[in-house]
């Protein structure tokens, strides 16, 4: 690994562990217990600005965020901090709009469209291999692989149609809208998600150029719109696109507040930690999505359980509620087997009880009372 972006202050950062406690000395000299990162922030706000911007290059540069990682580690050869740091103060700088950032991009296109894919046919999906056609990457946490919105697409859909995804989150979603020939338009909250959707769409648009296989048709490109998708229709009508438009509305919403994608915005999912105040707020989602769809449109709603304080909170179940009692009707609920949660290794011990959550809802519900 080259060593010209690691930071040459590290050299003289150690760390300590004593019997219940890490100490790191940072290179000013002072210790400080456990992180080093409010310090650096508090004493060397420059410096950690600096290693910050360091990191946004190294990602647009193809580094994983654990290779970042131990690129920044001390100069005794001890690990820093975790990669979720480095992702919090990248997702931080972007959203008070002081960086701009761009996901590592894909160096070719191994196929534009999945080999051998077909339509799920029962109510139990499995995807132990998330698809990587195109230039669909796993890169941004909490979304969802291609396989879904491809199934719901090509399922409930005809080309031309108007699809709408209601969380962006790293575009997959109009990535498929535009490999499938449908009118696109994503929303999201967060900075980060927009532009790392407008990085995903410009790289396969760049990548098609120059591939005589695929032609990409410039009037399907899809449109990546930052709103909140609570005022979803008035989004889109100040876009040009009416109510009663859409024949596919995508949601994937945050998991309460699991995977935290805005650091302070008051509209924002995924800073709800409240299962009721959550479910109130997919009410209002579930009344946006209404009049966003035609008569007789569906919605898909990917959404899994949680838990608080060692419990389950049935949040799937409980979103499912929000969403009829606003008057959809449930065409399917798919049991999405999860597969690789970096975070279910939190949750319990290995010589706990508690069953370790493998599965996400797929909630597949029409538009068959329109709104107006």
């Amino acid at each position: 690994m080259s060593d010209q972006y690691r930071p040459d202050d590290l050299e003289n950062v150690t760390i300590a562990y004593t019997k219940d406690k890490r100490i790191v000395t940072c290179f000013c000299g002072q210790e400080v217990s456990r992180s080093i990162v409010p310090h650096l922030k508090a004493k060397h706000s420059a410096k950690w600005q600096e290693w910050t911007e360091t990191f946004v290059e190294l990602r647009a540069l193809g580094y994983p965020w654990k290779r970042i990682m131990r690129l920044f580690k001390a100069g005794d050869g001890k690990l820093l901090f975790s990669w979720t740091v480095i992702e919090r103060a990248v997702r931080q700088e972007v959203e008070t709009g002081k960086l701009l950032y761009v996901p590592p991009p894909k160096q070719a296109v191994v196929r534009w469209q999945p080999e051998d894919f077909a339509l799920e046919t029962t109510t139990v999906w499995d995807f132990p291999n998330r698809g990587d056609w195109a230039v669909h990457s796993g890169d941004y946490r909490g979304n969802w692989p291609p396989q879904i919105p491809r199934n719901l697409i090509e399922r409930y859909t005809q080309e031309g149609d108007l699809v709408v995804e209601a969380c962006v989150g790293g575009g997959t979603t109009l990535l498929e809208t535009w490999l499938l020939r449908r009118q696109g338009v994503g929303l999201d909250i967060s900075k980060l998600a927009i532009q790392t959707t407008n990085a995903k769409l410009n790289e396969m648009e760049r990548l098609a150029r120059e591939d005589d296989s695929i032609s990409l048709d410039p009037d399907y490109r899809p449109k990546v719109i930052e709103g909140n998708v609570l005022e979803l229709t008035t989004v889109l009508r100040a876009h040009d696109i009416g109510t009663g438009q859409a024949k596919l509305v995508c949601i994937h919403p945050p998991y309460l507040d699991a995977l935290k994608y805005t650091t302070n915005n008051s509209s924002d999912l995924a800073l709800i930690s409240d299962p009721d105040v959550f479910c109130e707020r997919m009410r209002i989602l579930a009344r946006e999505a209404r009049q966003a769809l035609s008569a007789d449109g569906i919605c898909g709603v990917l959404i899994g359980d949680v838990r608080k304080s060692g419990k389950t909170v049935p949040l799937g179940l409980k979103t499912l509620e929000a969403f009829l009692a606003e008057g959809f009707a449930l065409e399917s609920i798919v049991v999405k087997m999860q597969h690789k949660d970096r975070s279910s290794e939190f949750y319990v011990r290995r010589s706990s009880n508690t069953l370790l959550l493998a599965h996400e809802y797929l909630f597949i519900l029409r538009n068959v009372q329109p709104w107006w």
